[in-house]
């Protein structure tokens, strides 16, 4: 025992030292690519934050939950490095001791996988000369340094740390012990608060082990009785399972539990026409190109470990037909399933918890354990060879040289392809604080960007998306909205609207009417700003309260944008009215309500009475009353019963509309409107369809008004994006605000009351 453990020690140093030189050179520093700065922008707000550690992260897609995108620990590990070494180095600037933290980390965690696949391979029963060569191929295989080049770092850097937690799963079922088992869960923990997909991989590999494990020793489920008794079932292996999830939903709490909550709570609803633009496809490689760029006959790709480490691969399939029940043979076992994996979206596959393209990085992992295997069976059979051949002991040393030549036979055949066609990776200096960035954009003003996130790497200026398309797109709705109208298309009748609404004061690389230059180039300021909800509204603002679904909301936000106009300010109330309170709903001018969704009827009954008796004005823009409602909610409607059919929008107005302008708005063959079959006592029509039925209707309620429209124009203006129709839809909307004397609290609102889009 003193022997292997003096032997582990060594074979550790060993592979620790060469990880770490191989890593620090090709890495001698953060490379310029995408994913680089977004990584240390957040590291970067982190350091800014401390002590306090940072739930929100006000800089990007208009304000999202810091820890949505990753879990955070590879972020809070090189802040605190950071932090140390800036105790070490107190004379650099934080930019500098940031690009110096990620030198000191790079060849850090090369060296804790190579000691970690170390692990792993000796626990699956791997000599110590496989065991290294195992370390060698993984610290040596390409599409590892291919996605550390790319900034891709909490991803590889749970991958490094993968091995450990199936080591330690192995050893607890081994020697039956379950402190292992917690540490198993622990060290899992840290894989999933490092990246949680590989943490999803790594479920798989867990069951392909249990399940080689239990069928070479059954006794981890149950010991076979004699003929006259029933097995005896130990659960073992399910004891472990169970206390190593434990172990690890312990420790990975904290980020699991608010991340559910925000997933199952957050919602994605894109409008129609820029939903187009990002379109669902599957690409379906050939399964005979993905061999040829997974084995690397196509060069050095992110598909690939190395023609070497692939040759090495087959190598172990042919081993495997003779020694396929030894447990050394289980890294062979799980690096067919990841070669499996990677060839699912040959078959059009795919699952959106699992990114089919990072199974290439398991084949790289375990693809070395099988590489490892591969040569620890060569060294094998080629000493059994010698010692056939020289059976004098007095040759042990011609022995112990072929093996030398051997071995630098086989990592000279790893080495020279990378160092052969690979270069180092270039380093890029992390730039200087923006001084005059900050100088020009005060704190609370946003910078509309076209995406990245080297902004936040060199200034605190609040900014409106991030990163590519696709980023805006699944995290921020609106975010991607302002880039899609703004950015993209360029509409500068949208300008003042979302600049308003977004708080948006600056545009950076785009220039087109609205915009301004500023001192700073590339850098345009949108003429006759005027801040928003985000600082402190003015007195005489026009603010509407939307209730009702989110895509609803959009479409409406859309709609008034493209009117030209800056006002009102529309402010997402969710779904449901009960969730405010009386005082909250009397700082609104107008509640306009798309989705008759109710929780308690008297409350909503009560909020909206009171709203009316202070002179408030409720518009319900829904095709339907639900039945169920009770007579008292019913009777609120300025219309009794509606139906459905559809129409060719010939509307003609009353007279109370002549202040709205021409009322024309188009439609199609297939446009479907709602109109009211009977309208309840004392309500007036106000526009009518072709047929002659009522489709707006207004009813006095108290001090106040109710309206009702079956038209749904925001999404009608929305579909047509026609300015003149988005005009009309903002001067009915003033006109029904404004019909009274009016209006919502003077009170001013700040920052923080209401769930506004900012925030």
């Amino acid at each position: 025992m003193v022997h292997s453990t003096s032997e582990g020690i060594r074979d550790i140093i060993i592979v620790v030292f060469a990880a770490a030189l191989i890593a620090s050179y090709y890495f001698s520093g953060p490379t310029n690519r995408s994913d680089v700065a977004m990584h240390l922008s957040r590291v970067r707000i982190i350091i800014d934050n401390l002590p306090t550690v940072p739930r929100w992260n006000p800089y990007w897609y208009f304000g999202i939950p810091f820890l949505k995108i990753y879990p955070g620990l590879f972020h809070y590990s090189l802040a605190g490095l950071s932090l140390l070494l800036s105790r070490i180095f107190p004379s650099l600037p934080k930019y500098e001791v940031i690009f110096l933290t990620v030198k000191v980390y790079t060849p850090l965690i090369f060296a804790v996988g190579a000691a970690s696949i170390y692990f792993l391979a000796r626990e699956i029963g791997l000599p110590s000369s496989g065991s290294i060569f195992s370390s060698i191929l993984l610290i040596t295989s390409y599409n590892i340094y291919s996605y550390w080049a790319v900034g891709s770092y909490p991803n590889i850097s749970s991958l490094l740390i993968s091995p450990l937690p199936l080591a330690l799963y192995i050893r607890s079922l081994r020697l039956r012990n379950l402190k292992y088992a917690v540490l198993a869960g622990l060290t899992y923990g840290i894989v999933i608060l490092t990246y949680i997909s590989n943490a999803l991989y790594l479920v798989i590999f867990f069951i392909i082990i249990s399940i080689l494990m239990t069928i070479r020793t059954p006794e981890l489920l149950f010991i076979v009785g004699r003929e006259d008794q029933p097995p005896k079932y130990t659960l073992t292996l399910l004891k472990s399972a169970l206390i190593m999830a434990v172990s690890a939903i312990s420790s990975a709490a904290w980020w699991l539990i608010p991340f559910y909550v925000s997933v199952t709570t957050s919602r994605s609803i894109i409008s129609t026409r820029a939903h187009t633009l990002i379109k669902s496809t599957i690409i379906r490689p050939s399964p005979y190109e993905q061999l040829m760029w997974i084995s690397g006959i196509r060069g050095f790709s992110s598909k690939t470990p190395g023609i070497c480490h692939f040759a090495l691969v087959l190598l172990s399939l042919f081993f495997l037909l003779k020694l396929w029940r030894t447990p050394q043979a289980d890294g062979v076992y799980m690096t067919i399933a990841a070669l499996s994996l990677c060839f699912l979206p040959c078959l059009g596959y795919r699952m959106t918890f699992l990114p089919m393209k990072r199974a290439a990085l398991f084949f790289s992992l375990f693809g070395s354990l099988a590489g490892g295997f591969s040569v620890s069976v060569l060294l094998r059979i080629y000493d059994l060879i010698l010692k056939k051949q020289v059976k004098n002991r007095g040759h042990g040393l011609y022995r112990f040289i072929l093996l030398a030549r051997v071995l630098s036979c086989i990592l000279t055949s790893i080495f020279m392809p990378l160092v052969l066609f690979v270069k180092p990776f270039e380093a890029s200096p992390i730039p200087p604080r923006d001084e005059n960035l900050e100088r020009e954009i005060r704190i609370g003003e946003r910078i509309g960007v076209d995406g990245g996130y080297g902004l936040n790497l060199v200034s605190n200026v609040w900014q409106s998306g991030g990163g590519s398309v696709e980023s805006m797109y699944v995290l921020n709705e609106f975010a991607y909205i302002f880039w899609y109208y703004i950015m993209y298309s360029q509409e500068n009748a949208c300008l003042p609207y979302f600049s308003r609404n977004y708080n948006v004061r600056y545009i950076k690389g785009v220039m087109f009417d609205g915009l301004r230059k500023t001192d700073i180039q590339g850098l345009y300021e949108v003429s006759g700003f005027n801040s928003s909800i985000v600082e402190v509204l003015s007195k005489d603002s026009w603010l509407v309260l939307h209730i009702g679904p989110v895509d609803r909301y959009i479409q409406l936000f859309i709609s008034v944008a493209l009117s030209g106009g800056s006002e009102p300010i529309l402010v997402n109330g969710g779904r449901y009215l009960e969730d405010f309170s009386d005082e909250e709903l009397s700082r609104f001018d107008l509640i306009y309500i798309s989705d008759m969704g109710l929780r308690d009827e008297d409350r909503y009954f009560t909020l909206i009475t009171s709203y009316l008796r202070s002179g408030g004005t409720v518009l319900f823009d829904i095709s339907s009353i639900p039945p169920m409602f009770s007579e008292k909610i019913k009777d609120m409607f300025p219309v009794k019963r509606i139906s459905e059919e559809k129409s060719s929008l010939q509307l003609v107005p009353s007279p109370f509309l002549e202040k709205v302008g021409v009322f024309k708005i188009k439609g199609t063959n297939e446009t479907v409107v709602a109109h009211a079959e009977e309208l309840n006592v004392n309500a007036e029509a106000l526009v009518w369809d072709e047929y002659g039925k009522p489709v707006i209707v207004r009813l006095k309620k108290f001090n106040g008004w109710i309206f009702w429209s079956g038209i749904n124009i925001p999404y009608l203006v929305m579909l047509n994006n026609d300015c003149d129709e988005a005009r009309l839809l903002v001067n009915l909307l003033h006109l029904f605000t404004f019909q009274t004397e009016r209006t919502a609290s003077t009170e001013s609102i700040s920052h923080g009351n209401l769930t506004v889009l900012s925030t």
